[in-house]
């Protein structure tokens, strides 16, 4: 579970895992939809679920659980910040880890809210994003406690 959790968080190696999955005919939204018929769960926790038996947790709980129990991680920014950090997990509950990438301030929501990337990266303190989106995708995927 740990080798797929390490997948998962690497963007790249995600992408390349699921070219591989689909190559063979694998895809975790159709085992989503027929399997589990839902559509609210992410593709590791699809994955986890038939591979390793564990428990189906879905985005929105993966959120819930980021925002209740992970207050460390998010008052780690400034006021503003931590408002940024809030939408990004909403955004990753409704549409899953693919939007969780610098590229995701491009879309209407964020440049209308924030005013563009230079706003958002003085508000989350930072001339690099990756490093907190990382960061982000880490939080969401463990274990609240640990």
């Amino acid at each position: 579970l740990n080798d797929l959790k390490s997948i998962w968080l690497d963007d790249k190696k995600r992408e390349d895992f699921l070219l591989d999955l689909f190559s063979l005919g694998v895809s975790p939204e159709i085992i989503s939809s027929i399997l589990l018929k839902r559509s609210d769960v992410d593709g590791f926790d699809v994955l986890a679920y038939v591979a390793f038996d564990a428990p189906v947790i879905s985005r929105d709980e993966r959120a819930h659980s980021l925002i209740e129990l992970k207050q460390e991680f998010i008052n780690s920014f400034p006021k503003k910040g931590r408002e940024i950090i809030l939408d990004l997990i909403e955004q990753y509950r409704i549409g899953g880890i693919e939007e969780l990438k610098p590229e995701v301030f491009k879309i209407w929501r964020f440049t209308q809210k924030y005013g563009g990337i230079r706003n958002i990266q003085k508000a989350l303190n930072t001339e690099k994003l990756q490093p907190i989106f990382d960061k982000l995708k880490e939080e969401i995927y463990e274990p609240a406690g640990t």
